[in-house]
């Protein structure tokens, strides 16, 4: 099953939701290639995202993909036992569908039609602004707390492709652990593409430090929005000036350098910043 394009986005035309209640304020956020749809849930609310809200706090409650037919992949995964928590109708058709994947790792998925002419215009629109950086939207970090069966329930649902797990253990040559507390960091990964995103996988293995009591205090869902950067040295000082914290750094196997930045203060969002091998 392949999802052809991510985002993160708002209609900004109107669309009816039947039986359900929409959280009613939004706003979207541009952070380099990926447009974040920040929704204020209320503890005391009733729309969709307010549930989301009570149980886990702030976070990442679902993911956006662009795909040819949103109803037949929505057939597929019901076929598979996912639900559908919302339907977004404009003219009679379905514009979005909200479905229940959030048996492992909490993230719903969101299939939305291809986009029009607008809908590209408005992003490039966005994008273009002098203020947005050049991060490429790379995927997300996933805390989950048994590896083993998210992996199996995602190969269940046939919507990601696997890469081999790896132990990362900030003890190795090359990592660095920064912060409060703890000097290591250890946790068991296993990276995944669905469609052109990378869901990274992670059940923490150590929780006496800074990284891996954030994932160990949190319940399954997304803990860090990630980014491909040309310069990791650069971007890593220009947000260190800013007053951001590096949590943890370090050179993977395969080359590919990155740093893990504390903005859990809005969101309860890590970032993290990659800079391919060879580049």
């Amino acid at each position: 099953m392949t999802f052809s394009e991510v985002s993160l986005i708002s209609h900004s035309r109107p669309v009816a939701a039947s039986g359900i209640r929409v959280n009613k304020i939004i706003e979207n956020l541009q952070v380099g290639s990926l447009v974040v749809e920040c929704i204020l849930g209320r503890p005391e609310g009733d729309g969709m995202n307010d549930d989301f809200f009570r149980d886990c706090g702030e976070g990442i409650s679902h993911i956006c993909f662009n795909v040819p037919d949103p109803e037949k992949v929505t057939a597929d995964l019901l076929a598979k036992g996912a639900e559908i928590v919302m339907s977004l109708e404009q003219d009679g058709k379905i514009v979005e569908n909200y479905l229940g994947t959030a048996k492992h790792g909490r993230i719903w998925l969101s299939l939305r039609p291809l986009p029009e002419k607008w809908h590209r215009d408005w992003q490039a629109h966005h994008r273009a602004h002098p203020l947005v950086s050049g991060w490429k939207f790379r995927g997300m970090a996933v805390s989950v707390k048994d590896l083993d069966q998210a992996v199996a329930y995602y190969q269940h649902l046939g919507i990601a492709e696997f890469k081999s797990e790896f132990v990362l253990d900030s003890s190795s040559p090359g990592f660095k652990v920064h912060g409060l507390t703890g000097s290591v960091a250890r946790a068991r990964v296993r990276n995944a593409m669905v469609g052109p995103v990378v869901y990274e996988f992670v059940q923490t293995l150590e929780k006496e430090t800074t990284y891996g009591a954030f994932l160990s205090q949190r319940c399954d869902g997304a803990c860090s929005l990630d980014f491909t950067v040309n310069d990791l040295t650069n971007e890593t000082a220009r947000l260190v000036y800013r007053g951001i914290q590096v949590v943890l750094s370090g050179r993977l196997n395969n080359g590919d350098a990155f740093a893990c930045f504390d903005t859990r203060k809005v969101g309860n969002l890590m970032v993290k910043l990659v800079q391919e091998s060879g580049k």
